[in-house]
């Protein structure tokens, strides 16, 4: 399982998660590759849900990469962008885990995992 770390968030805010993913064939996937997508979240100290969604394929994965200036990794851009919601990363000085399972059309589910840590508040 490879944990992908993203950058340190402000608890309680909305954020993107943004990465590419390939179909069977090794092309980028398109929304018609996918039939549901769902997500949990973990803390990972205590190892307890957080919460649980099924975004519509629609509202995560593009059909085409997108380039704009969320996607500062390369010129080829993204065709999952998951927006996370507030309640997904409640905790100041914590870490969540997003595992992400696609199911295709054709084929078994396949993963993506994502390490996020939450900011301590600077008061």
């Amino acid at each position: 399982m490879q944990i992908i770390d993203l950058e340190p968030v402000v608890p309680t805010t909305g954020f993107y998660i943004l990465s590419r993913i390939k179909n069977r064939a090794g092309n980028w996937a398109v929304q018609s590759d996918i039939t549901s997508i769902s997500v949990r979240v973990v803390d990972e100290a205590t190892n307890e849900l957080v919460s649980t969604s099924s975004p519509a394929v629609a509202d995560v994965v593009s059909n085409t990469l997108q380039l704009d200036g969320r996607w500062p990794k390369d010129k080829l851009g993204y065709n999952v962008a998951y927006p996370t919601a507030a309640a997904e990363t409640p905790e100041p000085n914590a870490s969540y885990l997003f595992k992400i399972k696609f199911t295709p059309v054709t084929g078994a589910p396949f993963f993506e995992y994502y390490r996020v840590r939450t900011l301590a508040p600077a008061f």
